[in-house]
């Protein structure tokens, strides 16, 4: 198996959730699937409700896997919708019943064999279906709310699902929220999930504080104006905190606001008014403001160009977007294989394996707007169906060096492996094989673990002893390194 081929399998398997956006079924089954490799878990049966629970609770969707003829009837498992884990007891087979929740309302239940080693991973299993079932509402939802742009959470990094989990609890409160990160790391994606969350009926509205030159143009924008208030206000206008009426407003870049802007905001947060420009009097408004910026605000408030109050204000619940550099390779070729179905629907396009390579070892200064841009570029480049090195930037294919320009060093994994697997008495399994799964390894950092220990140790069943690989799990050992590592044409020993 070459490169390439490699991806496509590893992309099917574990990358593109995505494409399972548009059936819940297949969502269902990619929820299956990942959670027994994950995990380590089969589910047995999963039910929920395609749509919010809070919408509806008519439209029900059942998976049961078919080689288990122990589970109860579908209907049944209605029956074990309860607020706590309930037991299930079928012959001598006993299967525990696990609830899924959205704001207090119970909304579906997953099935799965009850067994000690699996009850300390019930709270994260649940976690990754409720976030994994959140993404496919959310691009549902964005379809019908915002002209047909979908909204697709997409990765797995877990800096990025800390912050899902996070969106998911400040979204259900009507609280301002601070959306932080570098330029291009898809802040307005994640304000506009936050509205479509939060179940406010008004419109989502955004405002660039970039824009404005003077005072009057930013008051005029947020809060109106009354006609004649300045030259060229020849007629009243309602401003975004009035048109957004029991909706939300983005304020992109709000650290570029002046100080006397930001005390106006201040008053529309802590009061819900405003005065337009040229008024006498105030007027309520209903919205729920969200707020990003590129810069540290910690730091302007320390240097006086960001009010304090303000910023305790709005940093209570604040959402960091790590750069895409920090999210890994799993994460980069997932975006890019993104990227590809979107911008050519028609047609199947494919990522060679030195594209991949070359992809997953640049920095991304632009982050996920820079590989959007560089993708589409790539595919123009290409004469065939495969898109290579040869067809991306002369940045990204001949990038050697790391962020800042600093060389690259191959820092060995596998004196950190060894270490770990002796203080904490465990195997390959859960020191190397798990983290890979979970993509917090990457098949680069594998192979830099074998490469390095062949080259100690010379033979890999002597490796596989240093690692702590029983000679019973030797074969899936071997295979494992063979298929998904290696590839089927290069040989590990």
């Amino acid at each position: 198996m070459n490169s390439q081929q490699e991806y496509s399998k590893y992309g099917r398997s574990f990358s593109a959730s995505w494409k399972m956006f548009g059936s819940f079924e297949k969502m269902l089954h990619y929820i299956y699937y990942t959670s027994r490799h994950i995990w380590g878990v089969p589910l047995i049966g999963l039910m929920c409700f395609e749509e919010n629970p809070v919408k509806q609770k008519n439209n029900v969707v059942c998976f049961c896997q078919p080689e288990v003829t122990l589970l109860p009837e579908r209907k049944l498992l209605f029956d074990f919708m309860q607020e706590k884990v309930t037991s299930i007891k079928r012959d001598k087979n006993t299967f525990w019943a696990v609830p899924l929740k959205y704001q207090s309302h119970l909304y579906g239940v997953y099935v799965i064999r009850a067994d000690e080693r699996f009850s300390n991973t019930i709270d994260k299993i649940t976690d990754y279906i409720e976030m994994y079932l959140q993404r496919y509402w959310l691009y549902r939802r964005s379809q019908e709310l915002f002209d047909g742009q979908s909204l697709c959470i997409i990765g797995n990094c877990p800096a990025l699902l800390d912050s899902q989990r996070n969106l998911r609890n400040f979204a259900e409160k009507d609280i301002p929220v601070l959306i932080t990160g570098e330029t291009g790391t898809g802040k307005e994606l994640w304000a506009r999930s936050i509205h479509l969350l939060s179940g406010r009926p008004g419109p989502f509205l955004t405002v660039n504080c970039s824009y404005w030159d003077d005072k009057n143009t930013a008051v005029s924008s947020l809060f109106g104006h009354k006609k004649g208030s300045y030259t060229g206000a020849f007629q009243n206008r309602n401003g975004i905190f009035v048109e957004a009426k029991g909706g939300t407003v983005f304020l992109d870049e709000i650290a570029e606001l002046s100080l006397d802007i930001q005390a106006l905001l201040l008053r529309a947060l802590d009061y819900g008014e405003v005065t337009p420009l040229g008024a006498t009097t105030p007027s309520n408004v209903d919205v729920r403001i969200v707020a990003a910026t590129n810069k540290d605000v910690e730091k302007a408030v320390q240097t006086g160009l960001f009010r304090k109050d303000l910023y305790y204000r709005i940093k209570g619940a604040q959402l960091h977007l790590p750069p895409l550099r920090e999210r890994g390779e799993h994460d980069i070729l997932e975006l890019a294989e993104y990227f590809m179905q979107v911008a050519n629907c028609d047609e199947k396009r494919e990522l060679h394996g030195d594209a991949c390579e070359a992809l997953s070892g640049y920095h991304w200064p632009g982050n996920i707007r820079q590989l959007r841009y560089e993708v589409q570029a790539a595919m123009y480049r290409s004469n065939d169906e495969i898109i290579r090195r040869c067809d991306l930037s002369e940045e990204v294919r001949n990038h050697q060096t790391g962020w800042h320009g600093e060389q690259v060093e191959e820092e060995s994994l596998y004196h950190t492996v060894v270490a770990e697997i002796e203080q904490k008495n465990c195997d390959f399994w859960h020191c190397v094989y798990r983290p890979f799964r979970q993509s917090n390894l990457s098949r680069k950092d594998v192979k830099s673990i074998i490469d390095d220990g062949l080259k100690e140790h010379g033979e890999l069943r002597v490796l596989a002893k240093k690692l702590n690989v029983q000679e019973t799990d030797y074969r899936k050992f071997y295979l494992f390194l063979h298929r998904t590592i290696y590839g089927k044409m290069c040989s590990v020993e």
